[in-house]
């Protein structure tokens, strides 16, 4: 974008950012970055100083404004912005490999929560997954450590082999018989996409298998609706452009022939191995959060939706408000994204229209809750009476 204005509307000083930062990691204040039911991916805390997103409006064409990383996962990223962007809005993050190469990535607004003043935190989904590794994360050793300590033998997925090597393909069956993912093989793409109404995890694309045709052959997978992760395999030798493959549609780039090691942490950062809940806040760890936990976490959200239901009997907005912001927090703790985003907009149409303006959004919010804790929820009552008042009542801090 050398030619593109690039706005900063966070204008904050670098005390003042950091200031705010703290204070939202103290407050594990959501970055979302995801946009299923439970994460598929752990959210790695990304400080890089700086980053910029390019905002696609149909009307207004496109403008850029630098915005502050707060995490990254496979799936997505969370940043500060200076101003609002609206759900399902498609823009482009620009980011620093590793390497110092900027990486344009596209991706869609999944939410954006208030913060202070202009600034909001805003959740990007990514049209297809990337390797955080490829960044320059907060504390890389963290990171480094998981993937090598995380048991192959808990890897639980699919994946299918593209290849016409036959000693390379040989080499991806051995290794991935340590794991649970399940592998199929094909040599050509129209065979591959027959697999893909399957949707594998993973997909192991041999450059060699498509001779110069890998640029155009990742875009017609990506075309057909995939949106798993792409490992492209590249001779070391080779001269294929990392970030032109990655900007084609590719997740992540391995050496071939394979090793061990490089194969197995690629897995692990888009495969989530079995029986893990991926952290939340951008100061948690890197381990996934332990079961028990995670079950302490959800008994705590029935509790929550009962007290949920015993606030609005009693027409109490204020009692409403705090235990949709409780429900927001024991969310976050166990990455039910959905829940987070609608106990957001709860709590805007609760503060704007009261207990009766906001039943669908708390009939909604309550249903989903009685899913995570396989507990089908009561609906709100519907014939609650709401004070005149209450919408104009003052929101608990």
């Amino acid at each position: 974008m050398p030619n593109e204005k690039i706005v900063d509307l966070i204008r904050l000083s670098d005390r003042e950012l950091t200031q705010l930062l703290e204070r939202l990691d103290n407050s594990q204040h959501s970055g979302g970055a995801g946009g299923k039911f439970v994460r598929k991916g752990i959210r790695w805390s990304l400080r890089q100083q700086r980053a910029v997103v390019t905002v696609i409006d149909e009307a207004t064409g496109k403008s850029s404004a630098v915005v502050i990383p707060r995490n990254l996962s496979t799936q997505g990223i969370g940043f500060l912005y200076g101003g609002y962007l609206y759900k399902d809005q498609r823009c482009v993050t620009t980011l620093r490999s590793r390497k110092g190469e900027p990486r344009c990535i596209p991706g869609i607004v999944l939410r954006c929560s208030h913060i202070k003043g202009r600034i909001h935190e805003v959740g990007v989904r990514f049209d297809h997954p990337i390797a955080p590794s490829d960044f320059l994360l907060q504390d890389p050793t963290q990171q480094e450590e998981y993937l090598d300590s995380v048991d192959p033998s808990r890897l639980n997925g699919t994946a299918v082999i593209v290849s016409q090597d036959k000693e390379l393909t040989t080499a991806l069956l051995t290794i991935l018989q340590e794991t649970r993912v399940r592998a199929t093989t094909t040599r050509d793409l129209s065979r591959l996409r027959r697999s893909l109404h399957h949707k594998p995890d993973v997909i192991f694309l041999d450059a060699s298998a498509v001779k110069q045709e890998w640029e155009q052959a990742m875009r017609s997978i990506r075309s057909e609706g995939y949106d798993g992760a792409i490992l492209h395999l590249v001779p070391k030798d080779g001269k294929l452009p990392e970030t032109r493959i990655i900007l084609a549609g590719g997740s992540e780039v391995i050496n071939s022939p394979p090793e061990k090691r490089d194969v197995l942490r690629s897995l692990a950062q888009h495969i989530l191995p079995d029986g893990s809940f991926s952290p939340l806040a951008d100061n948690t760890t890197a381990a996934p959060c332990d079961e028990a936990e995670a079950a302490e976490a959800i008994k705590r959200l029935s509790e929550s939706v009962q007290e949920l239901r015993k606030s609005i009997t009693e027409n109490d907005i204020i009692s409403v408000i705090q235990t949709v912001e409780d429900i927001a927090a024991q969310a976050e703790q166990l990455g039910i994204e959905i829940i987070e985003t609608l106990t957001d907009e709860c709590i805007e149409q609760l503060r704007i229209n009261g207990i009766s303006g906001a039943k669908q959004s708390l009939n909604q919010l309550a249903t989903k809750c009685g899913e995570a804790g396989n507990d089908p929820a009561d609906p709100v009552d519907e014939t609650t009476p709401q004070p005149p008042n209450a919408a104009s009542q003052p929101a608990a801090q």
